[in-house]
């Protein structure tokens, strides 16, 4: 769930919530629990303390994102999948990549399954995406109740709820016959952007491609999918309910609800729409996460630096030296936080084409 202009929006995924700050805040209030003096109950006592001894025992630095509103589920999954073929063993920390990526829709995934794959990447393939289940091994749970419990749950989710979401519809006035232009542009030979994300009817649904492809966008979560954790995950029960394979590129994202799923691209390093249509060479390389609130209806993402005068938003040495190192900030320049790639501006040629795009996806 989404903060869009004090609205919240189902199945938009995070855009601000700190992963690291959570985790801290689980082992301080287990640890806080086990030692105070309030709480004298032996059982409770007991329950803190195994709480806490199983959420230190676990924790890896690949499970801290570098930036707040970024998830490491899929980097946390390699962790307990290679604890459990080692007899509990961390794997060294340069054993796991970093894979920071940003929260995908739920309402993707009625495009996803046709195809069943999964993840930005689509390195998981089978029915559902139960790669995350395996963060319940992280509670000391087993294999067999991850099989009896958490999986079924998971599916059931899928069948009731998840298949049947649909995005949200653009909330604003949107210029219809700049809109008709934008699809005729997205459509076209010349831009190629169907190829990849497939063609619409305006009601929510898609006919998707399916397609992942190597677009030149930062390769860090892609790389997770190495071969200790290939093996690892091929030597559980899990595999018997999928495949896990590196991918040839990044999944060419279904579009609907495209105006909703800002920052942009699968480490959500690009803040708008128009920088990502536009020359890759002028998006931001540092802008505020908590921004990510509201909603910067001409360029179609989130805004950049609200609170900030005009003159050093527009400052990039200044964003660095003051915001470079700050959670809250995203910087292009951390590990896997790269915004390159996807650059199509040869063939969009225009800002009046870029206009007509934006436009258009709106309506998605």
């Amino acid at each position: 769930m989404a903060e869009i202009d004090g609205v919240a929006y189902l199945g938009a995924g995070t855009k601000t919530l700190d992963e690291m700050i959570l985790g801290k805040a689980a082992q301080h209030v287990t640890d806080l629990a086990q030692l105070t003096a309030l709480r004298a109950d032996p059982l409770d006592r007991a329950t803190a303390r195994s709480a806490h001894e199983i959420l230190r025992r676990h924790h890896h630095p690949a499970f801290d994102p570098l930036t707040r509103g970024r998830s490491t589920a899929f980097p946390a999954s390699h962790v307990e999948m290679h604890m459990r073929a080692h007899g509990g063993a961390m794997p060294a920390a340069g054993e796991v990549g970093r894979g920071d990526v940003k929260t995908s829709p739920l309402w993707h995934a009625a495009a996803k399954m046709p195809f069943q794959r999964w993840y930005c990447d689509g390195s998981f393939q089978g029915t559902f995406p139960l790669m995350a289940s395996s963060m319940e091994l992280a509670l000391d749970q087993s294999f067999d109740k991850l099989a009896t419990s958490v999986l079924p749950t998971i599916q059931a989710d899928f069948k009731s709820v998840i298949q049947h979401l649909r995005p949200p519809r653009y909330p604003y006035p949107v210029d219809a016959s700049l809109a008709a232009k934008g699809k005729a542009l997205l459509e076209s030979d010349k831009l190629g952007c169907a190829t990849c994300h497939g063609t619409y009817d305006g009601q929510g649904n898609i006919r998707w491609t399916g397609l992942h492809t190597e677009v030149g966008t930062d390769p860090d979560r892609m790389e997770i999918v190495n071969a200790g954790f290939t093996a690892a995950f091929n030597g559980s029960p899990i595999a018997k309910e999928g495949q896990l394979s590196r991918s040839k590129g990044y999944a060419a994202t279904p579009l609907t609800g495209v105006w909703a799923n800002f920052p942009y691209l699968h480490n959500g390093s690009v803040p708008t729409l128009y920088h990502l249509l536009g020359p890759a060479s002028e998006r931001p390389g540092v802008f505020s996460v908590l921004a990510a609130r509201k909603l910067d209806k001409p360029k179609v993402g989130q805004a950049l630096n609200p609170e900030m005068p005009a003159t050093q938003a527009r400052d990039k040495a200044h964003l660095l030296r003051a915001h470079g190192d700050d959670r809250d900030w995203f910087n292009t320049r951390r590990l896997g936080n790269g915004n390159q790639g996807h650059d199509f501006w040869s063939r969009i040629a225009s800002d009046d084409n870029r206009w007509a795009l934006i436009e258009y996806l709106k309506t998605l």
